[in-house]
Formats: C-alpha cells, structure tokens, sequence
C-alpha cells in the first residue's frame, strides 16, 4: 500500500485509540485525509481535538477530523467522514488491552477498505499477558485479515524504572483481502 510513496494524498486513514494523534498529524501532513478517533472521554477527545487544530495543515484545514469511538461499535459515523472505507488504519501501542480484541477486530474488519492495511507497532506493557497480546494475530487471521511481521527492535532504554522488555518494539500489518471476483 505505502512502497514507493513520497505523500498519502488520496488515501483515506484512520487512527485508532489516537491519544495526542500523532501518527495522524504526520498522514495529514503528508497529504491523506484522516480521521483520529479515541474513547468517548470528554477530556480525551477535547485534547485530540486540541492537538489536531495545532497540527492541521493549514492548506486542507478540513483533512484531519476527530471522532469519538469506542472499538466494537457501529463504524458508519467514521466510514462517512470521508466517504468510505480507510486504505490505511494505524492502531499505535494498543494491544494490551487484551479484552477488546475481538470489539476492536470488529472495529478493524468494519473500517479497513478491501486491499487496505492496518499497521501496528506495539510494546508489551505487562509481564503477564505476553501470550494474549500475539494471540491478537491468531484472532486476526480467524477474522480473514493476512498477518505479516514487519520489523522488531530494542528502542533506547527511557526510564531507569522500566524494564529494557518495555522499550522493545515490535511491528506488524493486517491486510484485509480483496473479494474474488465472479468470473465471467
């Protein structure tokens, strides 16, 4: 979906449990129409709002949105911000959260455009759900999404607090296949 890109424009990109909405300043910046999203919080949404109206590309002021959404339920508020579903969905450190799984598969099963991709770096944040948090992609794959690893690595140690396993990144994309065709 992204070899070979210099910009996102045209392509429609959701980020899910966004926080401040980073990754979706950048696909803003680089041209994509985006829609950040995270819990139907008052406090949640008013800083991603914030944080979008400081880092809206002021030459499509109307590319970036935010929405309330909580994982599992009905997309159709988000699929019609930009008229359809998103090419690419960018899920950042939320795995584990592992009871959300399956409303969160939903979410990304009912979203994701044919062909699109959902790409996903994550950290494990808990010693005990290790096992939970990859069977996230057992699940994926069970949903009809084709799982691919794209790259782990040991991220500079932040806090001397925190073991070195925290700061250990790793990435892997979804990929929602197209329908077969009927041949004629």
């Amino acid at each position: 979906l992204l070899q070979g890109r210099q910009s996102l424009k045209d392509l429609k990109v959701l980020e899910l449990g966004a926080g401040l909405g980073i990754p979706s300043w950048v696909a803003a910046k680089r041209g994509a129409q985006v829609v950040a999203t995270d819990l139907k919080d008052p406090d949640r949404i008013t800083s991603l709002a914030t944080a979008a109206a400081l880092n809206c590309p002021p030459e499509s002021p109307t590319s970036l949105q935010v929405r309330a959404h909580s994982w599992g339920e009905n997309c159709d508020i988000l699929l019609g911000t930009f008229g359809g579903h998103f090419d690419l969905v960018l899920l950042c450190d939320c795995l584990y959260i592992v009871d959300l799984h399956n409303k969160l598969l939903d979410t990304l099963w009912n979203c994701t455009a044919e062909g699109g991709a959902v790409l996903i770096p994550f950290a494990l944040h808990h010693e005990h759900n290790e096992e939970a948090v990859f069977n996230f992609f057992s699940l994926a794959e069970t949903k009809g999404f084709a799982v691919e690893e794209l790259e782990e690595r040991q991220m500079p140690i932040r806090a001397a607090n925190m073991p070195a396993r925290r700061f250990y990144i790793y990435a892997r994309t979804l990929r929602k296949p197209l329908r077969p065709t009927p041949s004629s």
